[in-house]
């Protein structure tokens, strides 16, 4: 069945590149997926407009142009308004990025239908580009604050190449007209509850002297706006609540069935642990990791308790070790327990007890 890829290219005074992208583009393989190609001009200066004219007349082609220049953000938002196909994919209008590597990324969803598929430029050549690690730990930073954030996996948050479904475009928005739009969507997708599927492709950057327009501050601006838009809303923090909900009720139960009831302290404790460990479950399952399955529900807490005993070991081993061993104070030697077995327990319920 014939599928249509709508190819958004925002393009700001690309003259010097913009008729061979354009050519790469017409010759790449998509198999069964017809081409839409979308150009948003935001406002070139250079001659690109005048190149783009002769477009205007083919038949798979959508020509828009900007009167002023509002950011990459802005013309992405035109192109996705724009756009009739199935699934977009975002391409920058200089060389970096090689056409060729559409089938990739649509092979992953004919074969699995995903909804969203990132071109990954460190997968295969890892994330230290020769003669670049400044820009690189760039990358590499602010991917992995996407990653704790947001709960993904991903290798590159900063790849042109974002391949993703009508669906993803209604619910997920390109936020911000800078450059910053790009890297916001990731959040917006992630938190929607779209899986993101990375694929390795080819990559060759240019200069800022041929033309490279993102800088340091566009970075560092972006990183600051993902924060304050999503650590409220991030699955880390809904975890740290959510084990800390749990352990106030804990505490309270336990003073009230103590000295209320006049209930023994060690049944007390037992009665709050129990409690306190229930709805830690259920805020982790529902809340913190967005669960709503039912089938799995008694192998899940039953994991989940023997993952709240083996947690209970581990922080006596910690205790033991840091105290006994190395003299540290038995105050700071529980907080680095407590860290250690939230990190250990986190990683578990992502992986294996609430893993999607």
């Amino acid at each position: 069945m014939e599928r249509t890829l709508s190819i958004i290219i925002p393009c700001y005074n690309e003259a010097q590149t913009i008729e061979t992208l354009l050519a790469q583009v017409e010759r790449a393989d998509t198999g069964v997926w017809k081409k839409e190609i979308i150009i948003v001009d935001d406002g070139s200066r250079d001659g690109t407009r005048d190149i783009l004219e002769k477009y205007r007349t083919r038949v798979e082609y959508a020509i828009h142009f900007r009167e002023c220049n509002g950011g990459k953000g802005a013309a992405e938002r035109d192109g996705i308004e724009i756009a009739t196909g199935d699934y977009i994919i975002i391409q920058d209008a200089d060389l970096e990025y090689d056409p060729a590597d559409y089938k990739k990324l649509l092979a992953v969803v004919e074969e699995t239908g995903a909804p969203i598929v990132f071109g990954s430029r460190n997968i295969t050549h890892g994330w230290i580009r020769k003669g670049a690690f400044i820009v690189s730990l760039g990358v590499k930073v602010s991917t992995e604050l996407v990653n704790f954030l947001c709960g993904t996996s991903l290798t590159d948050a900063w790849t042109c190449y974002k391949l993703f479904s009508k669906e993803v475009a209604q619910k997920a928005k390109f936020i911000g007209n800078g450059f910053e739009a790009d890297y916001l969507f990731i959040g917006e997708a992630a938190l929607a509850g779209f899986p993101i599927v990375e694929v390795p492709i080819s990559y060759a950057p240019r200069t800022y002297e041929e033309g490279k327009k993102i800088r340091y501050k566009d970075g560092l601006r972006s990183m600051a706006l993902f924060i304050l838009r999503f650590l409220p809303r991030s699955r880390t923090v809904r975890y740290v609540l959510a084990g800390g909900t749990a352990t106030a009720a804990n505490i309270m139960l336990l003073y009230l069935f103590t000295e209320t009831f006049r209930i023994w302290y060690i049944l007390s404790a037992t009665l709050s642990l129990l409690f306190a460990t229930t709805l830690s479950f259920m805020l982790q399952k529902w809340w913190t990791f967005r669960d709503t399955s039912r089938t799995r529900i008694k192998t899940q807490a039953a994991q989940y308790a023997l993952t709240s005993m083996a947690g209970i070991v581990v922080n006596l081993l910690c205790m033991y070790v840091l105290v006994e061993w190395l003299s540290i104070h038995y105050v700071l030697a529980q907080i680095i327990a407590a860290l250690a077995v939230a990190f250990g327990s986190f990683f578990v319920y992502k992986t294996i007890i609430f893993k999607k």
